[in-house]
C-alpha cells in the first residue's frame, strides 16, 4: 500500500472518530436538557398546585379542579393526588379515568 493511500485511510478514520465523538456529545447533553426541563416543569406544576391547595382554606376544591381540567398539556397523561400524612386521598384527578395513581402506606 502506497504513502498516499495510508494518509488518506488516516485522514477518513480521524474525520470519522471527529464526527462520531461530536455527534455523540450534542446527543447527551440533548438528552440531559430535556431531563432537566421536565423536571423543572414537574416541580413548577407541583408548587403552583401546592399553593392553590394551601389557599383553599374551606377545603373547596372547585379551583384546582378547574385549573387541572383547563390547563393546556404540559404534562401529558398526567396524575395529580393530594395525599395527607394518615394516608387518606384529599384530591385527585386524572386526565385519562381509571388511571390514577395510588400510593402504598411506605412511599
Amino acid at each position: 500500500m502506497s504513502i498516499k493511500y495510508k494518509i488518506a485511510l488516516l485522514f477518513v478514520a480521524l474525520v470519522t472518530l471527529i464526527v462520531a465523538i461530536g455527534s455523540l456529545s450534542v446527543y447527551f447533553f440533548s438528552v440531559k436538557e430535556r431531563q432537566d426541563t421536565f423536571r423543572i416543569r414537574l416541580k413548577n406544576r407541583a408548587l403552583s398546585t401546592a399553593r392553590v391547595y394551601a389557599g383553599s382554606d374551606d377545603g373547596n376544591l372547585s379551583m384546582l379542579r378547574r385549573m387541572d381540567t383547563t390547563a393546556v398539556s404540559s404534562l401529558y397523561e398526567k396524575c395529580i393526588s393530594i395525599v395527607r400524612d394518615n394516608n387518606v386521598s384529599d384530591y385527585m384527578y386524572a386526565e385519562n379515568p381509571g388511571d390514577s395513581l395510588v400510593l402504598s402506606k411506605d412511599v
